[in-house]
C-alpha cells in the first residue's frame, strides 16, 4: 500500500484537494487500491514483453540493430495512490518519466545519466542525431554532448506544467538538481499562490515542505525567477488567458488546413 503519513492528506495544496475529489480519490477502499498498483505493474510488464519481441525481431539483422536508434519514454509517470493521488500532480512518481535511449553504433550499453532532462530536450536531441535543425525559438537542449560524455557540463534543469482539467488553477513545477519547485497559480482572491519546495536528496517521498522555512525565501525567489524564464511567462498570466480559452472553446484563428486522403473521407462521413 502506498505510505502516507498521518496528517499529510490534511496539508496538501488546495489544487490536489480539489483534484483528489474532481478524480475520486478520496475514500478508495484498500482492496481497489492494491488491484490498481497490481494492474499497473502487470501493464508495465506486458508492455515489456511486447517491447522485448520488437528487440528480438530487430536483432536478427544484426547489421540494422546496430546502426537503429531506440527511444522509450512516457509522457507522465503514474502515482498509484502516494500521496492520495494517482496521476496529474508534481510528486516524483508522476512528473519522472523513463528516458532509455540506445544506438549500439554510438554509445555502449549499461550507462545511466542521473540529471533532470525535459522532453523539450529529448526533441532538440532527436533532430541532432538526423542532422536537422530546429527553429531558434523552439526550447530545449540537445543532450548528444552530455551522452557522449558523462563529464559533460549538463545543465540538469526541468520543468513541468499542468492546466488541465479537475483542478482549481494550474501549477508548474521545476526540477534543479535534487531540488524541486511547484507553484500553485492563484485561485482567486481569497485563495492565494501557494508554493512546495522539497530536497529529493534527503527527502525523496516529498513529505517535508521546506516552502514556508524563512531559510529557503532567496531559493524559492530564484527558482521561481527561472521557472518564468523557462516557461516563457508568468504562470499566473497563463492560467487567466486558459481560463479565458477555455470559456471560448478554443476557437482556432487559423483556416482549417485542407484534408485529404482518409482525413477528407472521415469528414466527408462527418458531414453525411
Amino acid at each position: 500500500m502506498p505510505v502516507i503519513p498521518p496528517g499529510f492528506l490534511e496539508n496538501l495544496s488546495l489544487n490536489y484537494k480539489v483534484q483528489r475529489s474532481g478524480f475520486e480519490e478520496i475514500g478508495v477502499p484498500s482492496d481497489t487500491v492494491r488491484r490498481g498498483r497490481e494492474l499497473y505493474y502487470g501493464l508495465t510488464d506486458w508492455v515489456d514483453n511486447e517491447i522485448g519481441k520488437l528487440l528480438v525481431a530487430l536483432r536478427t539483422h544484426p547489421e540494422v540493430a546496430e546502426n537503429t536508434v531506440i527511444i522509450y519514454s512516457s509522457d507522465h509517470g503514474e502515482n498509484m495512490g502516494e500521496h492520495g493521488m494517482w496521476k496529474n500532480c508534481m510528486y516524483e512518481p508522476s512528473s519522472r518519466v523513463p528516458l532509455i535511449i540506445s544506438w549500439p553504433q554510438r554509445w555502449a550499453g549499461g550507462q545511466r545519466r542521473i540529471g533532470a532532462s525535459s522532453h523539450v530536450d529529448l526533441v532538440q536531441t532527436v533532430a541532432a542525431i538526423g542532422g536537422g535543425h530546429t527553429p531558434g525559438d523552439w526550447n530545449g537542449e540537445s543532450m548528444l554532448p552530455w551522452l557522449d560524455n558523462s563529464g559533460h557540463a549538463w545543465k540538469n534543469y526541468a520543468v513541468s506544467e499542468y492546466y488541465a482539467h479537475n483542478t482549481a488553477s494550474g501549477y508548474v513545477m521545476s526540477r534543479e538538481g535534487d531540488w524541486k519547485y511547484t507553484y500553485h497559480t492563484i485561485i482567486d482572491k481569497d485563495h492565494p499562490a501557494q508554493r512546495e519546495l522539497y530536497h529529493l536528496g534527503s527527502d525523496p517521498q516529498e513529505f517535508a515542505n521546506l516552502a514556508n522555512r524563512p531559510e529557503h525565501r532567496a531559493r524559492i525567489q530564484a527558482m521561481h525567477k527561472r521557472l518564468m524564464k523557462e516557461v516563457g511567462g508568468d504562470p499566473d498570466e497563463t492560467e487567466q488567458r486558459s481560463r479565458h480559452q477555455l470559456a471560448r472553446g478554443y476557437v482556432r484563428a487559423d483556416p482549417m488546413p485542407a484534408a485529404t486522403g482518409v482525413m477528407a473521407e472521415i469528414r466527408r462521413l462527418s458531414r453525411d
